[in-house]
């Protein structure tokens, strides 16, 4: 009997005490703590990809976005599925401009990169493929004459350049030879026009003389022309290496998505390691030329340089007459006449 009342009385005591561990305060979800902590992932995956996207870097963010994705709750999240979607439209964008380039087929692939902008508008490696694609107009239509096409595409290239001086330079000097063109055009204008009647001057009024223009020699001429040709073959070169560069290495980030989509450094068969090996070793090439191309940028920039300076520099005209100088041998002077 009191064994019976000594365990009536701790079941009431039991049922007397507050459930502290059992019911969680009024209106604290049961899941507080590991939402905050599923949320700290997901944030930090998103960041992650965030960045590499803004760098260009779409394997490393789509699969940062793929890690999102993997965190519980998130399964479905939006953001993230929509980035994915993004990120292969992109990688689709250029591939396709790389093959309209191999193609000959400029201006298809600056539309498929203008789309890659507009998905993702700081990608660096568009932008410089747009810069030098329309470089290489300018100084097509440079070297054809054609100033007011080559200032278009210039300026056209300015718009995505990182680094701008020699782009500045050169739409200068086409304004500086349009302009030429123009006085050209107009005094060709003028010399069509009828003559005005002359009329003889009085006995007493002065005659005025003009100087003779300042003619530019064959040599002079032919030295330009020559500096041009020299920067414009260097600045031409220079764009191809490093079209060859871009190539190979988009090459190869497109076959390490293929062979190692999980970018671990695992390759699982021994076709997909040497075709790897062999993009690598491209793009290895391609780099190693890396010297050659800052000579040809020097070599440009230094002919760009000359031939302002030549055209500024205007040649001193040829003064006419007698005149006198020391002799250069012996005792007196000497009598000169310039033609």
């Amino acid at each position: 009997m009191k064994q019976l009342y000594t365990i009536a009385v701790l079941l009431f005591s039991a049922s007397a005490l507050p459930a502290f561990a059992v019911t969680p305060p009024e209106g604290v979800p049961h899941h507080t703590v590991l939402s905050r902590t599923l949320d700290d992932e997901y944030d930090k995956y998103k960041k992650k990809a965030d960045d590499f996207l803004k760098e260009g870097r779409y394997a490393d963010a789509r699969k940062q976005y793929q890690n999102c994705l993997e965190v519980p709750g998130f399964e479905k999240d939006t953001y993230a599925t929509t980035k994915i979607d993004e990120i292969d439209r992109c990688l689709y964008l250029r591939d396709q401009a790389s093959k309209a380039i191999s193609a000959g087929r400029g201006s298809e692939a600056v539309g498929f990169w203008q789309q890659v902008l507009t998905i993702n508008p700081t990608d660096p490696q568009t932008r410089s493929n747009l810069t030098d694609y329309w470089t290489d107009q300018g100084n097509i239509a440079y070297a054809q004459k054609k100033y007011g096409e080559a200032k278009k595409a210039y300026t056209e290239a300015l718009s995505y350049a990182v680094k701008q001086d020699i782009l500045r330079i050169q739409i200068q000097n086409s304004d500086t030879y349009l302009k030429q063109e123009q006085a050209a055009q107009a005094t060709n204008e003028a010399a069509k026009q009828p003559l005005p009647s002359v009329t003889a001057a009085p006995a007493n009024t002065p005659v005025v003389r003009k100087p003779a223009p300042v003619s530019v020699s064959p040599a002079r001429t032919g030295m330009i022309a020559g500096i041009g040709a020299v920067g414009l073959g260097a600045s031409l070169y220079a764009l191809t290496l490093k079209s060859q560069f871009n190539s190979k290495l988009d090459e190869l980030k497109k076959v390490s998505a293929e062979v190692d989509p999980d970018n671990d450094g695992t390759i699982l068969t021994q076709a997909e390691k040497d075709r790897w090996d062999k993009a690598y070793a491209d793009a290895q090439k391609a780099s190693n030329k890396n010297g050659l191309y800052k000579a040809c940028i020097g070599v440009a920039s230094a002919a760009v340089i000359a031939e302002i300076y030549f055209l500024i520099k205007k040649p001193k005209a040829a003064r006419k007459g007698l005149s006198w100088q020391p002799a250069s041998s012996g005792v007196g002077i000497v009598a000169r006449y310039t033609f």
